[in-house]
């Protein structure tokens, strides 16, 4: 089990703090050389063991709205924990140099536990928990026991041909690539950047980056403080990439902003506002469910934005892989949510584009999740006498006087806060049934935007005749198409449906508080039987409309 957060780094060891067991060249048995000790960071990025939250970067710009200088204000506590495993003379775990020493044709960045970066020089390297392989697999690597016994004796080979770069499987319980499993004396091409499961088609253990490929070209601003790793996914403004710190490895989520592919120099003046605003509001909030803003480095053609990895995806495709939430499940979700609401609100933030999509999960343990709102491109800073008049957002789950401020019915009209308090409603709806309350598929005559004007939505017999009522009437109250009938986020914290809920508010607190205060994850549970294909269809539907019953 990785006891180390999905969307909290682990802190890996320094070069004098790891040992490695590695046969010498002539394979005569392990070459042995002392080390000291391992560190694990217990929080994440800018955050003391203390839970202090305070410390965010610091953005100074010129008239122009050009970064100028970036400050990021870090305090990470380290703990340590005595090593067992000699390192291997022959072997550079040094990660400041990236992989790029002398004969080096490949490097595995770690994913979990403390696993060093370990470069590959020889044909053929193998792990596993005998003395006589080249990496000797430890307790502390995987996470926990239970992982490690799930570990054999020899669990793969990475050999390297004149074909290419493979994985031998040699093990009992599985070792996958890209979540392929591989099957016991196998082989699987391994691709720069490919993923490697040992034990579990979601243990990551290892991303492998090869030396031999025409390597990408990023800035040495950027270089000198991270590797960059695979596309986690791609939006609007650009892509966002996995990302190594140097020189501890931890794992990061680096957003690449292109600053020169606009077409036209009207959206090139939105896009860079977009993405200062973004920053701007990032580094100002400090909230266990908000994404963390890490770093922000800025050159002339890209603006890179740090932000702490969040690896169990969106919430949109565990609503596609689970159908519906049972309502305690939802609870426990919607509860952290209208938290992080609450708090943005009372900063006098608004997101406006709140949906599943924008909502992260934190691990793959759906026992235990911890969720965090993103991309707040499209929110502004509501100061007094400023108001909202933007027509953005996403259609399924705008609020009806975002609507009535398009150009449609006349342009813009000002909103407030309460367009987000709308947004909750839509996901709690959607949460409890795998359904949208407004959608251009439900055979009603009504175009979606007369649906929402009018708040013309169902409550399903078949889908809500199990719901209780007071779930119902908080939807009811979010839904309303006065903004000043419709409930705030701070009435909603207090609505019954949460608050005579003590166990699961409990359970969201704890969740809550073990992000603030730097606490290593709950175990992630994983099925050491999953062929890893369950994830996959839910990734299949992604762009496919929710479907509502067939009656309207």
């Amino acid at each position: 089990m990785d006891k180390t957060d999905g969307c909290i780094p682990s802190k890996m060891s320094s070069p004098e703090e790891m040992e490695v067991t590695s046969q010498d060249q002539d394979g005569n048995g392990p070459v042995s050389q002392n080390a000291s000790s391992r560190g694990n960071s217990p929080g994440s990025a800018g955050v003391s063991q203390e839970g202090d939250w305070s410390h965010q970067p610091v953005v100074t710009s010129d008239g122009e709205g050009q970064i100028l200088d970036l400050i990021v204000q870090e305090s990470v506590t380290m703990t340590q924990e005595a090593a067992t495993q000699p390192m291997d003379s022959s072997i550079d775990l040094d990660p400041s140099s990236q992989g790029l020493e002398e004969g080096v044709w490949g490097q595995l960045y770690p994913h979990c536990g403390s696993f060093p970066r370990i470069p590959l020089k020889t044909d053929v390297f193998r792990f596993g928990r005998a003395s006589s392989c080249d990496y000797v697999i430890r307790e502390t690597d995987m996470g926990d026991k239970k992982w490690l016994t799930a570990v054999s004796k020899i669990q793969c080979e990475i050999i390297k041909t004149d074909k290419g770069v493979f994985v031998k499987d040699r093990s009992s319980n599985g070792t996958w690539v890209n979540g392929n499993k591989i099957g016991k004396d196998l082989k699987w091409p391994l691709e720069h950047n490919a993923e490697i499961c040992f034990a579990g088609a979601r243990k990551k253990v290892f991303v492998f980056m090869s030396n031999m490929e025409e390597g990408e070209s990023f800035p040495e601003a950027l270089t000198n403080k991270y590797t960059v790793s695979k596309v986690l996914g791609r939006g609007a403004h650009g892509e966002v990439r996995l990302g190594f710190r140097i020189p501890d490895l931890n794992r990061f989520a680096i957003k690449l902003i292109n600053k020169r592919t606009c077409g036209t120099i009207s959206d090139a003046v939105s896009s860079s506002d977009d993405v200062l605003n973004e920053v701007k509001i990032l580094k100002s909030v400090s909230h266990p469910n908000v994404i963390n803003l890490v770093d922000v480095i800025d050159t002339p053609d890209y603006l890179y934005i740090v932000l702490e990895l969040a690896e169990g995806g969106e919430l949109f495709d565990k609503i596609i892989e689970k159908t519906r939430f049972n309502e305690s499940e939802a609870k426990l979700h919607f509860y952290q949510m209208a938290s992080a609401m609450q708090y943005l609100h009372s900063k006098k933030i608004c997101h406006r584009d709140l949906k599943p999509e924008n909502i992260l999960l934190c691990s793959l343990d759906d026992k235990n999740p911890v969720i965090k709102i993103t991309d707040m491109g499209l929110s502004k800073l509501v100061d007094l006498g400023t108001v909202l008049k933007t027509f953005c957002g996403t259609p399924q789950y705008i609020a009806p006087e975002v609507i009535k401020g398009s150009s449609v019915f006349g342009g813009p009209k000002p909103y407030s806060l309460k367009v987000d308090c709308w947004g909750l409603g839509v996901i709690l709806y959607i949460l409890l049934s795998g359904t949208p309350p407004f959608s251009e598929d439900r055979r009603i005559k009504q175009e979606l935007k007369d649906q929402i004007l009018t708040a013309n939505y169902t409550f399903y017999p078949q889908l809500f005749d199990s719901i209780s009522v007071e779930a119902k009437d908080l939807i009811q109250k979010c839904l309303k198409v006065e903004p000043s009938e419709r409930i705030s986020a701070e009435e909603i914290m207090n609505h019954p449906w949460l608050t005579n809920d003590s166990d699961v508010i409990e359970r969201a607190r704890v969740l809550m508080s073990s992000q603030m205060k730097g606490k290593k994850r709950l175990l992630e549970e994983c099925d050491d039987s999953t062929d890893g294909s369950h994830g996959h269809d839910a990734k299949k539907h992604r762009n496919e409309m929710f479907k509502p019953p067939l009656n309207p």
